[in-house]
């Protein structure tokens, strides 16, 4: 996961950006995205849900600017240190350290979601038809 988030924000032309999102495409919007937070973004600052954080932070979406979203698809290259630190080997609370070994500071905001799961799809048949929402 932090490998292919590395990748793929290496595909990102080096332009400017006023934002920057990364989720998972597995992740399945309950409420309309709504795009007036790009004219609030505070440099240094991820943003992410206050839910799944288990016992490190969300890493199913985050958005911050340019610079705090390269940041946080490094989080790869401190792997190991963070590893070797003795925490808890799960990807929420490496994601959780590696932000504050880069002291970027974390804005948790309310958004409800889900994540797709197959399960999820044999109970609600209309989502094979439609996985993602119509805005």
């Amino acid at each position: 996961m932090f490998y292919h988030n590395k990748l793929a924000f290496d595909m990102i032309n080096k332009q400017t950006f006023d934002i920057v999102m990364k989720y998972r495409t597995d992740v399945l919007l309950n409420d309309k995205l709504k795009l007036s937070f790009v004219k609030q973004l505070q440099e240094n600052t991820i943003y992410i849900p206050k839910k799944n954080n288990f016992i490190g932070i969300n890493d199913q979406i985050a958005y911050g600017n340019y610079k705090s979203m390269r940041l946080y698809c490094l989080c790869v290259d401190n792997l190991l240190e963070i590893c070797d630190s003795g925490i808890i080997y799960n990807p929420e609370k490496i994601l959780q350290e590696h932000l504050k070994l880069c002291n970027i500071n974390i804005c948790k905001f309310i958004f409800n979601y889900r994540l797709v799961r197959r399960n999820s799809l044999r109970k609600n048949p209309n989502l094979q038809e439609s996985p993602t929402p119509t805005f």
